[in-house]
């Protein structure tokens, strides 16, 4: 069940990518990285502790990636 869920979150984060970087192909293709990567290094590994690999999270988290490129930045002067 749990294993169901994490694919039900990559899959509704994949069509979120989709819309956003929509017309952004580098922002795009880097995107699809970080989710490569996941699937691969925390998701494909179910035979795996949860709890090792959640205390052993890479310093380049690919989730950390996709929120920091998918991030809108600081407000504009307008809204100081």
């Amino acid at each position: 069940l749990s294993l169901f869920e994490e694919v039900t979150v990559a899959k509704t984060l994949l069509e979120q990518v989709a819309l956003v970087c929509q017309g952004r192909k580098a922002m795009y293709d880097n995107i699809l990285e970080c989710i490569d990567q996941y699937v691969q290094n925390d998701l494909l590994q179910i035979n795996q502790d949860p709890a090792k690999l959640l205390s052993a999270r890479p310093i380049d988290d690919p989730f950390e990636r996709i929120m920091f490129l998918t991030s809108v930045g600081e407000p504009s002067v307008v809204y100081q």
